[in-house]
């Protein structure tokens, strides 16, 4: 059997120093939350608009056991991330 890759798209990096990032960053902080960056191996639509030139950020909620049968989100997360989004339109 042989095995072929195929690069998808460029990798995706986060410009800490534009003014989407500090915008997006400061509203967490000022909502109460403290912004985790982490980074990630797989192909996103982030990573694909990025490359356009299209500022995009992904923003989630805590995922638990990831991509298998048992994954699951809390109930409380996801209102927390739609209060966080709600206010961030408005502040826009």
């Amino acid at each position: 059997m042989k095995i072929t890759r195929k690069k998808v798209t460029e990798s995706y990096q986060l410009n800490t120093k534009s003014d989407h990032y500090k915008m997006l960053t400061g509203e967490l902080k000022r909502q109460g939350y403290e912004p985790k960056i982490s980074k990630s191996t797989s192909v996103t639509e982030a990573a694909v608009l990025s490359v356009k030139g299209v500022p995009t950020y992904i923003l989630a909620c805590g995922v638990y056991n990831t991509h298998t049968t048992n994954e699951y989100v809390k109930v409380a997360e996801m209102v927390k991330a739609k209060n966080f989004l709600v206010n961030l339109i408005r502040k826009i």
